[in-house]
């Protein structure tokens, strides 16, 4: 059935899109400014299954990507760990309250992935460049003004190469859990130069 009726649709959608197209050549013509094209009542019934089968394809779509960055995510710790740049959360965050170094949450954009960096160094004291601190209800790290921070954090602390920071360990299975406590810690936030872990080789002790 699905078979039967797909072409007619097809046909119906290019033949919708086809009036919509010389509908606003004709009108700008007339007006000598350029229209935009409009579907219209019809043309929006027309499109309304697409909306629907793009809404079902984006289901299993953010699932494998939620896998595919979890794993990516799993394989990066493990190699900190190797290379001997790990800290469990509880040593992170007791130093941390103690007054002793500094949190980090490198966010590779918007939609993540995030990590979570302790130094022994007091970043606000040490940073060239304005930042932006997780209580700050004003600003985001993405903006512009952040980015020369962004960068000299990465090059400093959390380069996978040669970065002085430690990756703060946690439970995949408390993942939730885990960034709601951070979000009670005080932390420098900052953007990573890239959605993929740059640097290339981790440096090996």
């Amino acid at each position: 059935m699905l078979f039967v009726l797909l072409p007619g649709y097809v046909i119906a959608l290019a033949l919708n899109l086809f009036v919509a197209r010389l509908w606003s050549k004709a009108k700008s013509r007339r007006t000598g400014v350029r229209e935009p094209v409009k579907v219209g009542p019809i043309g929006s019934i027309v499109f309304l299954p697409l909306f629907f089968v793009f809404a079902l394809l984006s289901i299993p779509y953010t699932w494998i990507w939620r896998k595919v960055q979890a794993r990516q995510e799993a394989d990066f710790a493990r190699q900190m760990k190797k290379a001997a740049r790990t800290i469990s959360w509880e040593k992170a965050r007791t130093r941390t309250a103690d007054g002793a170094g500094t949190l980090l949450c490198e966010s590779q954009s918007f939609k993540g992935p995030s990590r979570l960096w302790w130094t022994a160094d007091c970043v606000a004291e040490l940073s060239p460049f304005p930042f932006v601190r997780s209580d700050d209800k004003e600003h985001i790290w993405f903006e512009p003004k952040f980015r020369a921070f962004g960068k000299w954090c990465f090059e400093t602390y959390t380069n996978p190469a040669s970065g002085r920071a430690l990756l703060v360990e946690r439970a995949a299975a408390d993942s939730k859990a885990f960034w709601e406590e951070v979000k009670n810690v005080d932390h420098i936030m900052t953007c990573g130069p890239s959605k993929k872990t740059p640097g290339g080789q981790v440096a090996q002790t």
